[in-house]
């Protein structure tokens, strides 16, 4: 089966709606687009997403494929490749849909019984035919691919503490599926007390999805076989509530060939610098877990679709960090999904006319996949199932991805999904690793934070971490670092936990015999509650440290991990274990992102300003001694490498200062050979 794009070159592809009431005049701008931007390839939308009716009536999907026909045609002229972004499931509308879309009886319900009459419950058969009669309607437009968009899913899913859909048709499938009667008071109540229903009730959720999604498959392959059907990747840390095995579900829409994924980006808003680098974690992950498996089209988005919501820089940062991970086909949203012109925000086609040489001489230094350095994050797309811990509240299954890379990413350190010399878990994943892959971090270097420290001691292994974690009884109020050695010039220094969620500060107990006790959790009054921070090494020989904190998976604040004396603390602990897990660190100004790429004979580094306040030089530390800087070479804005001394001179401690105007999220990237 063919692939979509051409390899080996930044392929960029406009992601917009075109309208049927104004076709004339936007299918000549988005010709004059593609022409001035070297775009040969568009991705239309079935519909006007941000202001019609959610869900297509079938008669409306002709008159819309018709329409995507005439733009294959017209566009095929001028060598423009087209393909589809449809959807199905998403709540752009807020009204009523009963009218519109009578043929359903069932309607996606919150746990509190308010049924959402936006959109229909996943098992209303109804949605079964709907499907395979759209996207036979797709198929035959003979586009070149056609990508399912991301609400192929359960839309509400934490909304209103709501676990999937909670609609009389799933009460009375799942009464028959468990033999017992439910009511949604009581099924809500065992959901979230009752570890045996909670998970009868994942695995019930998991098999609608996967339906659909044949059915879809079906129905395009049964008209096109050649036809692509991509997968909009939902994001990912909150898909453990119905045990989303990602390759699966993809070679269920795609069972052939290549499969077509878009990574979602975070952030759609570049409001809250501190969200731009940890959203990067959907784009590593699926990568990582999907390899060169798939051709990729990262998502570029804004909304509303101007430089009131996104700036150019931001824009640039994100299709830079698409091309780092081998996703070289940016799918840009220039101007939303109301039928608008690509040229509604003109500054986006400048842009990307006038980057292309830097995107693309950044392609050919892209690093291979697998070479990614730093501390290392795993995580288990099952820890939800797995997990005896029982939470009240529905998005503390989620995994803590996004607040994990907040914290590492935006306090200076290098991060993979790749090998790495010190592994960090948090969360309830370590209840899903089988007792060999635990062994195995064990005798290397390891992070916890309070919920991985005690499932490794549910696990029977306390005496291999030096500590376990209970909850927090008694009243705190900060974080005194204590140690010298660890904490450095902060010791005897507070750091307060005055935004720290209740539920996210633990107790460390049953400490063992040799732990080192770091900083201390104290009360109002200045007292000792516990230890908040330990360092043991074990009788295998592994390295651990045991946080009392919790990396939570809804946590949005997080000034109690992001600040001076965590960064030194945390820096000082990486430098015990093992030094190259920081194999870079930009020592001065703060706020520096860092990504480090290592092949054996080269690395490439990219440093990312994440402060307003524009930096005229920094300076930066390498922990690899083979690093020959001094015949490094930086890429410039214009896409040539020039020689790294040009703009930075070693200093007498063997660090690097570099003499450059980085203002937030301009992008910066160093390919530095090894000696020898």
């Amino acid at each position: 089966m063919k692939t979509v794009f051409p390899e080996n070159q930044v392929n960029y592809v406009l992601r917009m709606y075109l309208p049927r009431w104004n076709y004339e005049k936007i299918i000549a701008d988005i010709i004059k687009f593609c022409k001035e931007t070297g775009t040969e390839h568009v991705m239309l939308f079935t519909d006007a997403q941000h202001m019609v009716w959610n869900q297509l009536t079938i008669e409306e999907a002709r008159e819309e494929a018709e329409n995507i026909s005439r733009a294959i045609a017209d566009l095929g002229k001028h060598g423009i490749k087209v393909g589809i972004n449809s959807s199905y499931n998403m709540l752009m509308s807020r009204f009523d849909h009963t009218e519109h879309n009578p043929q359903y009886k069932h309607w996606a319900t919150l746990a509190d019984g308010t049924c959402d009459k936006r959109t229909p419950c996943l098992l209303d058969p109804a949605l079964k035919v709907y499907l395979d009669e759209f996207y036979r309607i797709l198929a035959a437009t003979n586009a070149e691919y056609i990508y399912i968009d991301d609400d192929h899913r359960y839309i509400f899913a934490g909304r209103n503490n709501t676990w999937g859909c909670m609609c009389d048709l799933h009460l009375a499938e799942f009464s028959k599926l468990t033999g017992k009667e439910w009511t949604r008071p009581e099924l809500q109540k065992a959901i979230l007390n009752d570890k045996t229903v909670q998970k009868q009730w994942i695995m019930f959720l998991k098999k609608p999805l996967e339906e659909l999604a044949a059915v879809i498959s079906n129905a395009v392959h049964s008209v096109n076989p050649e036809m692509t059907v991509g997968v909009m990747v939902p994001c990912l840390h909150c898909t453990t509530l119905y045990d989303y095995d990602l390759p699966k579900m993809a070679r269920i829409f795609q069972p052939e060939g290549k499969l077509l994924l878009r990574p979602c980006i975070g952030p759609y808003s570049d409001r809250d610098r501190q969200q731009i680098v940890p959203g990067l974690f959907y784009m590593e992950t699926i990568g990582h877990i999907m390899g060169d498996s798939a051709e990729y089209t990262p998502e570029i988005e804004t909304t509303p679709f101007t430089r009131f919501s996104k700036s150019m820089e931001v824009i640039r940062f994100h299709i830079s960090q698409g091309i780092i991970n081998r996703m070289f086909n940016p799918a840009i949203s220039a101007c939303g999904y109301v039928g608008n012109s690509p040229f509604f925000e003109p500054e986006i086609a400048k842009m990307l006319k006038r980057e292309k040489p830097y995107f693309e001489a950044l392609r050919k230094i892209a690093p291979e996949r697998g070479t990614k350095k730093g501390v290392g994050l795993r995580y288990h797309r099952s820890s939800a199932l797995n997990t005896p811990n029982m939470y009240s509240a529905i998005s503390d299954y989620y995994l803590p991805a996004f607040a994990h890379h907040d914290f590492l990413a935006n306090s200076g350190f290098c991060l993979t999904y790749d090998k790495s010399p010190v592994t960090f878990l948090a969360g309830d994943s370590v209840y899903s690793f089988s007792d060999e892959q635990l062994m195995d971090y064990l005798k290397g270097n390891l992070i916890l934070d309070s919920v991985a420290a005690k499932a490794f001691a549910d696990r029977g292994l306390l005496e291999y971490t030096g500590a376990s974690t209970a909850k927090m009884n008694v009243p705190f109020g900060a974080e005194y670092f204590s140690d010298p050695e660890y904490c450095g010039e902060y010791a005897g220094t507070y750091g307060p936990l005055k935004d720290t969620p209740l539920s996210d500060v633990q107790k460390i107990v049953d400490v063992q015999e040799g732990a080192k006790v770091l900083s201390e959790l104290t009360n109002h009054d200045l007292e000792t509650i516990c230890p908040a921070m330990t360092i043991f090494e074990n009788k295998l020989g592994g390295k651990v440290a045991v946080m009392a904190l919790r990396v939570g998976p809804a946590a949005y604040d997080l000034r109690h991990f992001i600040s001076y004396q965590k960064q030194l603390l945390m820096r000082n602990i990486l430098n015990w274990m093992d030094p190259m897990a920081i194999p870079a660190f930009v020592e001065d100004p703060t706020c520096f992102a860092v990504q480090y790429f290592d092949n054996g004979k080269d690395v490439l580094i990219g440093l990312t300003n994440t402060s307003y306040d524009i930096a005229h030089e920094l300076t930066i530390s390498f922990t690899d001694k083979a690093l020959d800087p001094e015949n490094g070479k930086y890429l410039r804005e214009d896409g040539e490498l020039r020689p790294f001394t040009e703009i930075a001179v070693k200093l007498d401690d063997g660090k690097w200062k570099i003499t450059k105007d980085l203002s937030i999220f301009h992008y910066f990237a160093i390919q530095i050979p090894k000696k020898g």
